[in-house]
């Protein structure tokens, strides 16, 4: 288990998901986004080096300005591709909408998950141009990007 740098609730904060979504539901999301997305971009050991419970100067302005807007937009992305229908002891079943929302289609949501994710690749690119005019030793300029030739969800 990795030392998350986003809590689930900053989620709803960020990216303006309603406050009823169940945090446990977020947090594998949160993980997944963290290990792969944040990964690429930052390399290991930046990723490392923002997970300490104490963290100063540029550190905190990467973290706050793009670690967790990036992360808050993948995860959120992730969610709606993933979690539209849900696997139990009893099976497999699609979410319903409360007080007799319409859902909107596999395409709707879809559309809104490319969004999210859009927006997760602007912040990416920010830290990269931000990168450019800093000099830590936990970050290789080479060999980061943000292109995603195909998309594996």
């Amino acid at each position: 288990m990795i030392k998350l740098i986003l809590r689930p609730n900053d989620i709803s904060e960020i990216v303006g998901f309603n406050g009823n979504i169940d945090v446990n539901q977020l947090k594998p999301m949160i993980e997944t986004s963290q290990r792969i997305s944040l990964k690429n971009v930052f390399g290991d050991d930046l990723l490392t080096k923002l997970q300490e419970p104490i963290l100063t100067g540029v550190y905190v302005t990467i973290l706050e300005n793009f670690a967790i807007p990036i992360l808050a937009w993948h995860s959120a992305s992730l969610y709606l591709s993933l979690n539209t229908i849900k696997t139990a002891n009893n099976g497999s079943y699609k979410l319903s909408g409360n007080n007799g929302d319409a859902l909107p289609t596999a395409s709707e949501i879809k559309d809104m998950a490319l969004s999210y994710k859009n927006v997760a690749i602007s912040y990416e690119n920010q830290f990269l141009e931000f990168m450019k005019t800093q000099n830590i030793p936990e970050f290789k300029q080479e060999n980061r990007t943000t292109n995603r030739i195909i998309p594996w969800y």
